[in-house]
């Protein structure tokens, strides 16, 4: 929706002319930038050039990472979110962070059998409100572990995970195989910042907004992206300014998730009241601003703090719907005057038909522990709950305080593996475009010694493929970091243009009404 209404108010600005379909493939040492403007290649010389070309995914490399089913989190939600495909039945993801996390909350929510998240960490890196509604819906999460390998024959039948030590190295006889169609690699993300290099090498007054700046979560992009339009008007002479609180602001949602420092206890003399789990500190607050009564506010001086209850509480849920985390309940103890159960409303996003009034469900905490059982009473849904159903469940009274949430999966039971087979080298797929093996990047170095990847590039064509070493580049780096090699000894690949494919049609011209 948000970038729906950037882009309505982009479109009635009358002095703005948009190209679309119309990639910027190099900038050049005169000043020029080659643009593919619907298939035909242009020029132009801006006075100014603003990059907001986002961030692409990193990868890992093993046995099995070119089957067909191995692909990033940001092309799975692209399809699952704006073109609305189920692109798979049964999911593994690799990946603890913000965005493992919410791609497997978003398989859920299209009726995709998410079977597990592996972490090589000990601890998941995303939101700890994202990592727990993903554990109360039961979905198992394998941190210190890794990816062995992917299997299968025309495409991905099998994972293969591991536990590893604090070296990050496997540990024999704690394997586990998992049957999934599909591998989503969410291993963090990388700035595409190609062009703006460029720009920068050769002079040209140059600007960088959102990932391609810093990676940080939306809300970042999009107010680093108002203040780099300030900075821009005010170079042209405009008279405005930055205010200072903007660059707190920025730089507050670009930092890391703080602490986890535990929640603040519910009241023990209210009968209605909500229940607010943000045990961590994330730049989040609109429930403080949902609350009528300004009964839950951030005590700490930043909005990194940790909301908390305390006054009245009408019963009206709108702090429930609103939390991104979905991780406030309310608790109306009215419920049953024999105090034997009460209710609880929580937030609900997954499938219509997923759960049913009436029926009986497993009731989990909030880290994904299983509390009891509880009963569906009944759903709602309004035009003010932000696409959600709040759900009133009907739970003993003495679990009231601990109800977060209702397990949907079921626990993995566990597979043995007769034996597993290590991973060598020369099965491991580092340049796809040129299927160029980790074995044969590994001996060019050892035999070599060199310390240039453009010497690699050229003997043994990585990077040399339709992608231009997108991928490959960073994977090939990590190689000379294994080996011992510091990566400041390590010459960088020369970027040049173009810095993606260009069909040599889009460069013919019509001459004599003849093309």
């Amino acid at each position: 929706d948000i970038g729906k209404n950037l882009a309505s108010n982009l479109n009635n600005e009358k002095t703005i002319d948009i190209w679309l379909n119309s990639p910027v493939v190099g900038v050049f040492s005169d000043g020029l930038v080659g643009i593919v403007k619907e298939g035909k290649y242009v020029l132009v010389k801006p006075e100014r050039l603003l990059i907001t070309t986002g961030a692409r995914e990193k990868t890992l490399a093993f046995p099995g990472c070119d089957l067909p089913g191995v692909y990033g989190a940001g092309a799975f939600q692209t399809l699952v979110n704006r073109d609305l495909v189920k692109p798979t039945d049964k999911l593994f993801i690799v990946g603890g962070g913000n965005v493992g996390l919410i791609g497997a909350y978003h398989a859920l929510q299209a009726g995709v059998d998410v079977i597990g998240i592996v972490e090589a960490l000990p601890e998941c890196g995303g939101y700890k409100v994202h990592l727990d509604k993903i554990k109360r819906l039961g979905i198992p999460i394998f941190t210190s572990h890794t990816v062995l390998r992917a299997e299968g024959k025309e495409h991905l039948e099998k994972v293969v995970i591991s536990r590893i030590d604090d070296k990050f190295r496997p540990i024999k006889g704690t394997e586990r195989v998992f049957d999934a169609d599909t591998l989503l690699i969410a291993v963090g993300l990388t700035p595409v910042d190609e062009l703006k290099n460029q720009a920068e090498e050769f002079g040209l007054k140059t600007y960088a907004a959102g990932d391609a700046d810093i990676i940080a979560e939306a809300s970042a992009a999009m107010f680093s992206g108002r203040i780099t339009a300030r900075k821009i008007l005010m170079d042209m002479g405009f008279d405005v300014e930055v205010p200072p609180e903007w660059e707190d602001m920025v730089n507050i949602l670009r930092s890391r998730p703080g602490p986890v420092k535990g929640i603040y206890p519910p009241p023990k003399d209210k009968d209605v009241y909500p229940v607010i789990r943000c045990a961590q500190e994330i730049p989040c607050n609109p429930c403080t601003e949902a609350c009528v009564l300004q009964s839950i506010k951030i005590k700490e001086p930043t909005m990194m703090g940790r909301p908390q209850f305390e006054g009245d509480c009408l019963g009206c849920a709108r702090c429930v719907s609103i939390c991104p985390g979905l991780a406030i309940t309310l608790v109306d103890k009215r419920y049953d005057k024999t105090k034997k159960t009460a209710r609880v409303v929580i937030p609900w996003e997954m499938p219509e038909g997923t759960i049913k009034t009436g029926q009986s469900v497993k009731t989990t905490g909030m880290e994904g522990e299983v509390i009891g059982e509880g009963k569906v009473i009944a759903m709602k849904k309004s035009e003010w709950q932000n696409r959600r159903t709040l759900v009133s469940l009907e739970v003993p009274y003495k679990e009231a305080n601990l109800v977060a949430g209702i397990q949907i999966k079921k626990p993995t039971d566990k597979k043995s593996i007769p034996r597993v087979k290590e991973p060598t080298d020369d099965e491991i797929i580092i340049c796809r475009c040129e299927r160029v093996t980790k074995k044969e990047i590994k001996d060019y170095i050892k035999k070599t010694g060199t310390r240039d990847i453009n010497a690699v590039k050229a003997a043994l064509r990585v990077g040399m493929g339709p992608c231009g070493g997108k991928t490959c580049t960073e994977l090939t780096m990590r190689i000379f970091r294994e080996m011992g090699i510091d990566l400041k000894e390590v010459t960088p690949p020369v970027e040049r243009p173009f810095t993606q494919e260009v069909p040599l049609k889009s460069f013919l011209r019509e001459k004599g009404g003849k093309k």
